[in-house]
C-alpha cells in the first residue's frame, strides 16, 4: 500500500501551489499595478523588472537555509518551516501599502521557494517506490502550474488583495498534514537513526518486514562513502562531482530555454497578437494549456523515461521559440504586412508552452533529486538550486533588458540558441533513471565514471 506515499505529496504540494501563484502573480498584476487600477499607488518599468525577478532572487536565500538545515532538522521540518516565510509574504502583498511591502513580500516568497524546492522534492524522491517516484517525484510541477493558473484565474476575477488571501489559504494543508507524517528513512540512516528508519519505511511501504530496505539503504549509503563520511571528502568523490554538473547543467538549460522568462512576460509577449485576443485571456490560455500537459505528461515519465522527454521538451522548444521570434522580427523590422496574421504568434506560444510542459519544467529537479548522493545531498540541492536563482534571475532580466533595448525577438531568437546547446548537453551527459532505485542509479554513474576514467588512461 502506497497511500501514505501519495498523501505525502498532497501534503508536501500543498505549498508549493502557493509559490506557483508567486510565479504567476507577475503577468497580470504587474501592468495593473504600473496602471494604478488596483492600489492608491503605482509601480515603474524597473519596480516591475525587479518585482518579476525577486522570487527567483529571493530563493537564493531559501537555498542557503537549507544548505545548513536540510540534513540537520530533515525534509519534512523544512516544508513544514516554508510555510511560515509563504504564508507572511501573501499578507504582505494583500495589505501592500507602498513598492516596500511588495518587494519584501516578493522576496520572502521566494526564500519559501529556496526551502520548498531544497526539501519536497529528495523528501518525496526519498519515501516512494521505484515504480511511482518519476510520477510523485515529479508531482510538484503539477501544482506549480497549477497555482500559476490559479493565480491568473483569479485576478482576472478578483482584485489583487482577495486574490493574495486565497493564495494564502492553500498553505494551510501543508501544515495540517505534514505535521502527522515522518521523514525520510534516508534521513533518519543519515543521522544513525535505525529505529525511526524503520517505522518511516513501515508506515511509507505498508509493510511490517522491511529489513531488506534497510539493507539495501545502509550498503547504499557505504557505497557512497559513509553516512558520516567528512563531508568534504564525500563532496570530491566522482560520483558527487558528476551529479553536480549534470544536476547544474539542466537547471541552466531550462531556465536558457526561456521558461521563467517567458512566463513572467507572456501578457507583454502576447501585445504583439492583441489584435486577435484580448492579452489577459491569451495569458490565461497559456496556463491552462500549461498546467494541463504538465499534469498530462508528469505521469508519462515513469513510462517513456527521464532523458527522451528532455529532448523531446528541448527539440520542440527550439523550434516554437524560432517561430515565435522570426514573427515578431518579421513585424518589428521589416515591411511584410502580417496583418490579421496575429494567430501565428499565439499558436507558436501555447505550442512553447505545451513543449516545456513535455518534460524540461519538471525533469531536471526531480533527476537533481534522483542522483545526487544522499550523504551531500544538502549541498548538491543547494548548488542546483543556486544555479537555477542565478540563471532565472540573469534570463528574467535579460528578457525585460534585450526587448526594450532591441526588440522582443532577439530574447527569443537567444533561447532559440542556448535550447540547441542544452540538446547536445543533454545526449552526453544525462544518464537514465527510469525503474531504477537510488542505490542502482548511484552504482551505475559510478561504474560510467569509471569506465571512461578507464579509456582515457588506455
Amino acid at each position: 500500500m502506497r497511500s501514505y506515499q501519495y498523501l505525502a505529496g498532497v501534503g508536501a504540494n500543498f505549498g508549493i501551489i502557493s509559490i506557483g501563484m508567486h510565479y504567476g502573480w507577475s503577468s497580470i498584476a504587474l501592468p495593473n499595478l504600473m496602471n494604478g487600477t488596483e492600489t492608491d499607488f503605482t509601480i515603474t518599468a524597473g519596480d516591475a523588472s525587479w518585482l518579476a525577478s525577486l522570487v527567483s532572487l529571493g530563493s537564493l536565500l531559501g537555498d542557503l537555509i537549507t544548505f545548513f538545515t536540510l540534513d540537520v532538522i530533515g525534509r519534512r521540518f523544512l516544508i513544514l518551516g516554508s510555510a511560515l516565510p509563504l504564508s507572511l509574504s501573501w499578507l504582505l502583498v494583500a495589505h501592500a501599502q507602498s513598492p516596500a511591502f511588495l518587494y519584501i513580500g516578493r522576496l520572502l516568497g521566494g526564500m519559501a521557494d529556496g526551502i520548498a524546492f531544497n526539501s519536497v522534492p529528495p523528501y518525496l524522491t526519498e519515501i516512494s517506490d521505484p515504480e511511482v517516484r518519476g510520477c510523485l517525484g515529479a508531482s510538484y510541477q503539477i501544482t506549480l502550474q497549477l497555482g500559476m493558473l490559479l493565480m491568473n484565474l483569479f485576478q482576472l476575477l478578483f482584485s489583487v488583495k482577495l486574490s493574495a488571501y486565497l493564495a494564502f489559504l492553500t498553505v494551510i494543508p501543508t501544515i495540517l498534514i505534514m505535521m502527522f507524517l515522518p521523514d525520510s528513512p534516508y534521513f533518519y540512516l543519515l543521522k544513525g537513526k535505525e529505529e525511526a528508519a524503520t517505522k518511516s519505511l513501515q508506515k511509507f511501504t505498508g509493510r511490517q518486514d522491511v529489513s531488506k530496505d534497510l539493507e539495501r539503504i545502509t550498503e547504499g549509503l557505504q557505497e557512497e562513502g559513509g553516512a558520516h563520511l567528512n563531508f568534504s571528502k564525500a563532496l570530491l568523490t566522482p560520483l558527487a562531482l558528476k551529479a553536480l554538473l549534470i544536476s547544474a547543467g539542466l537547471m541552466i538549460t531550462q531556465q536558457a530555454s526561456g521558461q521563467l522568462a517567458v512566463i513572467s512576460y507572456t501578457s507583454s509577449v502576447f501585445q504583439e497578437s492583441r489584435d486577435l485576443l484580448d492579452p489577459q485571456i491569451s495569458n490565461l490560455i497559456f496556463y491552462c494549456v500549461l498546467a494541463i500537459f504538465t499534469a498530462i505528461c508528469v505521469f508519462f515519465v515513469d513510462i517513456c523515461g527521464r532523458k527522451f522527454l528532455t529532448l523531446l521538451s528541448l527539440g520542440t522548444s527550439t523550434v516554437m521559440l524560432f517561430v515565435t521570434g522570426t514573427y515578431i522580427y518579421i513585424k518589428a523590422e521589416t515591411s511584410i504586412d502580417v496583418e490579421g496574421m496575429g494567430y501565428i504568434e499565439l499558436i507558436s506560444v501555447l505550442l512553447y508552452a505545451v513543449s516545456e510542459s513535455t518534460g524540461l519544467i519538471f525533469i531536471p529537479l526531480l533527476v537533481a533529486s534522483e542522483i545526487l548522493p544522499i550523504n551531500v545531498k544538502a549541498v548538491g540541492m543547494l548548488l542546483t538550486n543556486l544555479c537555477f536563482s542565478f540563471s532565472a534571475t540573469c534570463f528574467i532580466k535579460f528578457f525585460s533588458w534585450s526587448s526594450h533595448a532591441y526588440g522582443m525577438y532577439v530574447p527569443f531568437f537567444t533561447f532559440t540558441l542556448c535550447s540547441i546547446l542544452g540538446i547536445i548537453f543533454v545526449i552526453y551527459l544525462v544518464p537514465e533513471t527510469k525503474g531504477k532505485t537510488l542505490e542502482e542509479i548511484h552504482r551505475t554513474m559510478i561504474k560510467s565514471y569509471h569506465q571512461k576514467e578507464k579509456s582515457a588512461t588506455m
